[in-house]
């Protein structure tokens, strides 16, 4: 399957639905099913998990793994108006790749590139039903967080 390196908290919010766009200057034939990685850059980012209802721990959101698959419907110029959705600065040469249908998957660690690169079907496992990857192991969720700023 195609797949393409995304950085956090961006593969997450993918992952979730939340994001529908991934924003690229080079453009690609491919349609169908991706598979949306979190590329190894690790931008010391942390969630906080609830247990039913309780706070519970704290911890960094995956890298250097498989997050979902998802379907590229199109590749099309971006415009203001995903500009002033998404929060960024409006670039005339940036180009929106529009998202459907996140399936997650198993975060099983996968070596990115840059474009799209391939991993094999057989490696990609879908995630069974009332999973998230909060439930698995994956390579950097074992590190410490870090000391916060006293008040």
């Amino acid at each position: 399957m195609k797949a393409l390196s995304v950085r956090q908290p961006w593969a997450h919010e993918i992952t979730m639905g939340a994001k529908t766009l991934e924003f690229r200057t080079w453009n690609t034939k491919h349609r169908g099913e991706l598979l949306i990685c979190a590329s190894s850059h690790d931008p010391g980012l942390w969630v906080d998990i609830d247990i039913d209802g309780q706070p519970a721990d704290s911890l960094p959101l995956p890298c250097g793994v498989m997050m979902c698959v998802v379907n590229l419907v199109n590749v099309r110029e971006m415009t203001r108006a995903d500009a002033k959705e998404y929060g960024i600065k409006f670039d005339p040469v940036m180009l929106a790749w529009e998202l459907e249908g996140a399936r997650p998957v198993l975060p099983e660690p996968v070596t990115g590139k840059l474009n799209l690169f391939e991993v094999k079907d057989s490696l990609i496992v879908d995630m069974p039903a009332g999973d998230s990857w909060l439930d698995y192991d994956y390579p950097n969720r074992n590190k410490k967080q870090p000391k916060k700023w006293a008040d």
